[in-house]
């Protein structure tokens, strides 16, 4: 891989092209320090297609990408169901105990 200072990239962009089409990726420097890389478009969508699989190919796979964190289990503490009284019939709106609920009526 050869380094090309951003001034020649700029200069002579055809052949820094030509090279890197011909020999393979190509880094750019801006004052010394390396900036960026030209790099073939076949190459690029290898790169691509390896980093950013399919959703198909995620749902398929056997491996999982990541964990997932489940909390444990049966730690947490039950209240007590509270006790039902059933002698009331007559605790809906608009009942009291002088007007109980009428059992329903069967028609034959």
């Amino acid at each position: 891989m050869h380094i090309w200072p951003v001034q020649d990239a700029k200069a002579r962009f055809s052949e820094f092209l030509d090279t890197c089409l011909e020999d393979g990726p190509q880094v750019v420097s801006r004052r010394g320090i390396e900036a960026a890389v030209l790099v073939p478009i076949n190459q690029w969508r290898k790169l691509q297609a390896a980093s950013q699989p399919a959703l198909k190919d995620l749902l398929l796979s056997d491996t999982a990408r990541g964990d997932l964190h489940s909390p444990a289990r049966g730690n947490r503490r039950r209240r007590e169901p509270e006790a039902f009284d059933y002698t009331h019939r007559y605790d809906g709106p608009g009942c009291s105990p002088d007007h109980p609920i009428p059992d329903p009526v069967v028609k034959a």
